[in-house]
């Protein structure tokens, strides 16, 4: 019984919470792109640019490096003699090398993170469609404000 009251209320909260988040959303500083879901999981993609390239992101607030494929690498920004070898329960699981890119998000460009250049060949081939990299929670963070509107697919940040 406790514990059906205290979920009501989270939900009263969420619903709240959801109506201001799109009220302050208003600004001049927002931003709204649309995201959509992958077929078979129902993951958050993104279309963004690295390096001037089209792409399309996983959204992944708990991921803890940003992901590109080896397809829009330029290894001229590798940072030498660094290497990243991730383990089993880490989610992604797999090698590679640290590197920088321009991500751009919407409006918002993101100039040079520290990214995780790997091969993500096996995700693409999971999910049935190609995936170009996962966005973390550093962009996120950045944002002043940064919402998921489901219902209507779309990101909404205040940068």
């Amino acid at each position: 019984m406790r514990i059906r009251r205290l979920l009501r209320c989270a939900g009263t909260v969420t619903f709240v919470s959801m109506q201001t988040v799109c009220a302050a959303a208003q600004g001049k500083d927002t931003s709204e792109i649309p995201i959509e879901h992958s077929q078979r999981f129902g993951l958050l993609l993104v279309r963004v640019e690295v390096n001037r390239k089209p792409a399309v992101f996983i959204v992944d607030a708990g991921s803890t490096i940003i992901v590109i494929g080896t397809k829009l690498a330029d290894l001229s920004d590798r940072i030498p003699n660094a290497a990243m070898f991730t383990h089993a329960g880490s989610g992604l699981v797999g090698t590679g090398v640290y590197a920088q890119a321009v991500i751009k998000v919407g409006p918002v460009v993101w100039g040079k993170p520290p990214i995780v250049v790997m091969n993500l060949q096996e995700i693409s081939k999971s999910l049935g469609e190609e995936i170009d990299g996962i966005l973390r929670l550093d962009f996120i963070s950045e944002m002043k404000l940064f919402a998921v509107d489901i219902k209507n697919h779309r990101l909404i940040f205040t940068h």
